[in-house]
């Protein structure tokens, strides 16, 4: 009887990551060596990146803040993970003229093509970078908005 060899998933390195965007008409995330292109979104959620993103800048225009949206991608771990969150706001002066490096808020508008990775893989990636406050996940679908919240604690003497 026949047996089929799964040829073993190729691995990329940052680098080749790096210089692939570099020449490509769409985006891509880099999650642990695998490339993965990103769905084009919906009118919708485009339209609710936008006003999030005018939002936020408008909020945040004279302070120490920067407010970037879909097209600059997000550092999550060194080497191994790259995002494009749909609006991200870090401190100015981020220190990579390329990638987030320090975001404070992120912002991610789930449609279903999205949903269970924005849901469960960025959750816990998200909320594994120690200058993360806020991680908002809005709803194309429906009415809701979820935030994660880092709040220190302090006691009242």
């Amino acid at each position: 009887m026949p047996t089929t060899l799964e040829s073993p998933i190729k691995r990329y390195t940052a680098d080749e990551y790096f210089e692939l965007e570099k020449s490509s008409d769409i985006k891509h995330e880099f999650v642990n060596g695998q490339i993965i292109a990103m769905p084009g979104e919906s009118k919708i959620a485009n339209k609710i990146a936008g006003k999030c993103y005018i939002a936020l800048n408008s909020l945040l225009d004279n302070t120490n803040y920067e407010v970037f949206s879909h097209d600059v991608r997000l550092q999550v771990k060194e080497k191994n993970i790259y995002r494009y969150p749909d609006v991200a706001v870090c401190m100015a002066g981020d220190g990579d003229t390329h990638n987030i490096l320090s975001p404070i808020l992120l912002v991610e508008v789930v449609s279903p093509s999205s949903e269970i990775t924005d849901r469960s893989a960025k959750v816990r990636e998200y909320c594994s970078l120690p200058t993360l406050q806020y991680y908002i996940i809005v709803s194309q679908d429906d009415c809701v908005v979820e935030l994660y919240s880092r709040r220190q604690r302090t006691m009242a003497l």
